[in-house]
C-alpha cells in the first residue's frame, strides 16, 4: 500500500521532485527543489524525515539522485555529479565531466558498486563506488547513447542511435552482447545516402561563398 511522505501540506511535493529508494539501508531520498531529503523507516514502517541538506544545483533548482549502499549520487541540471554519503550527506566528491550540460539518468546497482550518469549530449559517466573514483566509461557510441541502465550488480545496458542496445560487463566493460532490429530501408537510406550526400553538398547558406 502507498502512505504519505512528508509534511502532508497541499504544494510540498513539487512537480520536479525525485526520489531513490536505497535497496540495503531502506532509506528514501528525495530531491525537492534544491532540498535533498533523507527519510528512514520506523518500527511501525512509517518514513520519518532523518536529514535534510541544501543544495545549488541551478537556477531551476533541479537535479537526478540514485541511493545505493552507502553513497548518493545526486546529478544536478548544472551539469555538477556530487556523490555524498548516504547516511550523513556529507560530501564525498564532486565531478563536472560534462560541463554545464544536464543529466538525463541516473541510476546505481542495488548493492551500491557502481554509478552512472548518462547525460544530455549522449555522453556516458560511470563510478567505482568501492574504488571510490571514476570509471573509464570506454564504450561504444560513447557521445551518442540515448538510454543507459544496469543489468544487475555486474552488467550494463547501453542503447545508442536508438537503434541498438549493448549488453556490457562491469567493471571491465567486456562486450557481452548486442541486440539490434534488422535495418529498414528507410533507416539504410538515410544512413547511406542522405547524410552522405549532406555531408559532401554544399550547403545553402554556404552557396554564394
Amino acid at each position: 500500500s502507498f502512505v504519505n511522505v512528508g509534511s502532508g501540506e497541499s504544494g510540498y511535493w513539487k512537480d520536479s521532485v525525485v526520489a531513490s529508494i536505497n535497496r540495503q539501508s531502506g532509506q528514501l531520498a528525495v530531491f525537492n527543489e534544491g532540498s535533498l531529503l533523507l527519510f528512514e523507516k520506523n518500527d511501525n514502517g512509517n518514513y520519518l524525515q532523518a536529514r535534510q541538506r541544501e543544495f545549488d544545483t541551478g537556477e531551476r533548482r533541479l537535479a537526478l539522485v540514485a541511493s545505493a549502499g552507502p553513497r548518493i549520487v545526486l546529478a544536478g541540471q548544472d551539469g555538477k555529479i556530487r556523490v555524498l554519503d548516504a547516511n550523513s550527506l556529507e560530501s564525498i566528491a564532486e565531478y563536472q565531466p560534462a560541463g554545464e550540460i544536464p543529466p538525463r539518468t541516473v541510476a546505481a546497482t542495488d548493492d551500491g558498486a557502481y554509478f552512472l550518469v548518462n547525460f544530455h549530449n549522449g555522453r556516458l559517466w560511470l563510478y567505482d563506488a568501492q574504488a571510490g573514483q571514476p570509471l573509464a566509461a570506454n564504450v561504444t557510441g560513447q557521445g551518442d547513447i540515448t538510454a543507459a541502465a544496469f543489468g544487475g550488480n555486474d552488467t550494463l545496458l547501453l542503447a545508442d542511435r536508438g537503434q541498438r542496445v549493448i549488453q556490457y560487463r562491469l567493471p571491465t566493460l567486456e562486450r557481452l552482447e548486442t541486440l539490434a532490429p534488422d535495418e529498414g530501408m528507410l533507416a539504410s537510406t538515410n544512413r547511406w545516402v542522405v547524410k552522405p550526400l549532406y555531408q559532401a553538398l554544399p550547403k545553402p547558406g554556404a552557396l554564394s561563398d
